[in-house]
């Protein structure tokens, strides 16, 4: 049977990389100046780099490897993409189509789509970070071992 969180965890970086192609599509069509496109450019780049972290430590640098520090990067890259696919959204309205030129509107609509579902993503696995936690938390010390 496959691991949850490590499902979720190829998950997280299918979307981050598919967010990524449009959401830079999004940014060369308005030249650099969405601000909402850059920070989910931003935001799945922080992805593998968070990524990067909570898959990798555990297995080759296990002394680099925190629990809390694990709960940080899940919240934080939890709130980025909320904040991320939020502005975008809320910056569709504002966009306008050119005449004569690509509509960036359809791949702005997208990009603040998938990055839903990459926040949703982190959502559940940032749940069961904590659920773990606390479980953790509960377990009885070993009395024979002290």
């Amino acid at each position: 049977m496959i691991n949850p969180i490590l499902l979720l965890r190829i998950i997280q970086g299918v979307l981050a990389i598919i967010v990524l192609g449009i959401a830079a599509y999004v940014v060369d069509l308005f030249g650099g100046a969405s601000d909402s496109a850059n920070f989910l450019v931003f935001d799945s780049i922080w992805t593998f780099i968070a990524l990067g972290y909570v898959v990798a430590t555990p297995m080759f640098f296990p002394n680099f490897h925190n629990r809390w520090a694990v709960l940080g990067v899940e919240a934080i890259t939890m709130v980025f993409w909320f904040a991320g696919f939020v502005a975008l959204a809320v910056d569709i309205n504002h966009m306008k189509c050119i005449v004569g030129f690509v509509c960036p509107i359809p791949a702005a609509r997208a990009a603040a789509a998938f990055g839903a579902f990459e926040w949703l993503a982190w959502a559940t696995s940032l749940g069961l970070i904590v659920r773990a936690l606390i479980q953790y938390g509960k377990a009885e010390p070993d009395v024979d071992a002290v």
